[in-house]
């Protein structure tokens, strides 16, 4: 199947400023996982940013150190899984920069990195802030929650009354054309275009959305530093803010 480059649709922006929100203060957040099973594979690295009236504040992340937390045998599982990421990255011309070593020598106990998540979700909602993120409700979300669940014995889902955005379904949005309804949440939204059929469009943040939106080149972002969940977080919010330049034009 082939498919289609990213296209800016100015005018469905527009169109989207009537029907949603764009909010000034903000966070945004990024997940480096040791695969793409929402199931089974682990968080290697969470990354945000804190944005006030459209500025970015502050950023930061942080790594787990899965080997204070595993078995032996688990230990060799999680290594292979990092190993076949940074091979598959590899055979793409990409870079990743995670590695065992760089884990357990930067990274901190899983425990303390999954309360350190637990915190920064409870703080931002309990102020009642958006959060902001790519593709977060079909990925991030459903990682976070499984990972919760089997090492932090507690519940944790990305709800409607969080104030989520997500921005790779906005920008699939934008590519299908579809707009939310006038009583529709954006997060029921994000979810109906998510169950929306769009094999043949490309959203992805650093192959779609950064060279679509030539946010590259206005930005110098460089490729070699996508997939660190910090930079990615950053990079999300400079495309939040190029939608809503696009929303105002």
């Amino acid at each position: 199947m082939q498919v289609k480059p990213f296209k800016v649709e100015t005018e469905w922006f527009k169109s989207l400023r009537r029907l949603m929100y764009f909010p000034e203060t903000y966070v945004t957040f990024d997940l480096e996982t040791s695969g793409i099973d929402r199931e089974e594979d682990l968080i290697v690295q969470f990354g945000y940013c804190v944005v006030v009236d459209k500025e970015l504040v502050s950023r930061d992340s942080f790594l787990f150190d899965w080997t204070r937390r595993l078995s032996a045998p688990d230990v060799e599982w999680f290594k292979a899984k990092i190993e076949r990421v940074r091979s598959d990255f590899a055979s793409r011309g990409q870079h990743y920069g995670m590695s065992l070593d760089r884990l357990c020598g930067e990274g901190i106990h899983p425990d303390e990195a999954l309360s350190a998540c637990s915190a920064f979700f409870d703080d931002w909602h309990s102020q009642r802030g958006y959060f902001i993120g790519h593709n977060v409700l079909s990925f991030d979300g459903p990682i976070l929650s499984s990972n919760f669940k089997r090492f932090a014995s507690r519940s944790f889902w990305l709800t409607k009354d969080m104030n989520v955005i997500d921005t790779g379904m906005l920008a699939k949005a934008s590519q299908l054309k579809l707009l939310p309804g006038p009583e529709e949440r954006v997060f029921d939204f994000a979810h109906r275009v998510a169950r929306t059929n769009g094999h043949d469009r490309f959203w992805s943040l650093d192959r779609a959305c950064v060279p679509g939106l030539g946010l590259d080149k206005k930005h110098g972002l460089h490729a070699e530093r996508m997939h660190d969940a910090e930079y990615d977080a950053y990079v999300t919010h400079l495309l939040f803010e190029e939608f809503r330049s696009l929303a105002e034009a």
